[in-house]
């Protein structure tokens, strides 16, 4: 099959995972009738997912100001060391705007991208999104719906619909030439296998309180991070869709595009920043990353009484410790209201993801990278 005939199947049979068909064809429908349902598949909408969140609570997370927060917060962490993708006359006006991170997650070591897990940028990732779960919570619950859907084990392959709905992993799709090194590692981390050798174990490890009460609450976030979790986000992403037409993108949304269309409900791929909070299967794996913190809390104080203290900030159940929770302020934003200050965050994000960067996406396969809002 070559690449035009795969993005046109993709596109009746992948998508974001929250975008499965609920539509059956009766026995005696017409062929119009038949036509039509097939042309449905195509623009599915969120709503027919078999664990689709209720539409005001998925359209309160695919608001402007919370893309634009987590792309915003993920990227700036991400990338601040790394010179070829931020200038530093963009860290110095970002530094203006008060959106410089005060904790950086990654360095540069041995020709790679490694977690920075001693500088307390894991406790950022563990509170931020804990903030966000708490605001889900409350979404939901004035919705009529249960909160409590994140799962209590990594879903094991292979687990039937009719008992675990939503869990089947999207195949792999297909990337540029320059990218096929991606693809494989898309295809591998979306294997039985994988799950077997590695995701199942990662479970165990994070679960095991001898393991846990070793590490620092900074540590376990970045190890979190940086392993497990963005291995989840990718292992549940499928061919990203483009929310007017239905179609494939391959690439998804071009990393510096602030476009509304991208804005719609409908475009939910978890694979990126600026989308993933939108799709279901994102607060079930992040409730699964939340649920990790309370057990490390059990293993520290289970082996120490009072090692570990509760505390509160901002309305956040939290921790304090001399020793073992390397930092007390947090970085979710600059201040309590500045992730709704949609101005500013723009102005942020042109600064980040600079306007210039299109062409270096749209020219040939052999320049296409991978962006930077993907896990």
């Amino acid at each position: 099959m070559d690449r035009k005939e795969f993005i046109k199947s993709a596109a009746l049979g992948v998508g974001s995972l929250s975008i499965i068909s609920a539509v059956s064809a009766c026995e005696d429908d017409t062929k119009d009738n038949s036509k039509q349902n097939n042309d449905n598949k195509s623009n599915i909408k969120s709503s027919v997912s078999p664990i689709a969140l209720p539409l005001k609570v998925a359209e309160l997370f695919a608001s402007r100001n919370h893309r634009l927060h987590h792309a915003l917060w993920h990227g700036l962490r991400d990338y601040w060391n790394n010179e070829n993708l931020v200038s530093e006359s963009a860290k110095v006006e970002i530094t203006k705007l008060k959106w410089n991170p005060p904790r950086p997650s990654l360095k540069w070591n041995r020709d790679g991208w490694t977690p920075l897990t001693t500088n307390g940028s894991g406790i950022d990732f563990l509170f931020m999104h804990r903030e966000m779960i708490l605001e889900f919570d409350e979404a939901m619950k004035k919705e009529g719906a249960d909160p409590d859907i994140g799962w209590k084990l990594i879903p094991e392959p292979g687990r039937p619909e009719s008992t675990h709905p939503g869990i089947s992993v999207p195949p792999t799709w297909e990337l540029p030439e320059s990218l096929k090194w991606l693809e494989r590692r898309f295809k591998a981390v979306k294997s039985d296998e994988f799950y077997w050798s590695r995701m199942r174990w990662w479970d165990r490890d994070f679960h095991d309180h001898r393991y846990l009460r070793n590490l620092t609450l900074g540590e376990l976030g970045s190890l979190i991070e940086t392993s497990v979790h963005n291995d989840m986000h990718m292992r549940w992403a499928g061919t990203p869709i483009d929310p007017e037409t239905g179609k494939p993108t391959v690439m998804g949304r071009p990393e510096n595009s602030m476009d509304k269309k991208w804005d719609n409900v409908k475009y939910d791929f978890i694979g990126e920043t600026y989308s993933s909070q939108v799709n279901p299967i994102f607060w079930r794996l992040h409730k699964w990353v939340d649920s990790i913190i309370d057990e490390w809390f059990i293993a520290h104080n289970s082996f120490e009484k009072g090692r570990i203290k509760r505390k509160t900030i901002d309305g956040i159940p939290w921790f304090e410790s001399t020793n073992w929770v390397e930092n007390d302020s947090p970085w979710s934003a600059p201040s309590k209201h500045a992730h709704h200050d949609i101005p500013t965050m723009e102005k942020v994000f042109e600064l980040l993801f600079p306007a210039d960067e299109q062409k270096f996406l749209e020219s040939t396969d052999e320049k296409v990278r991978i962006p930077m809002t993907w896990f």
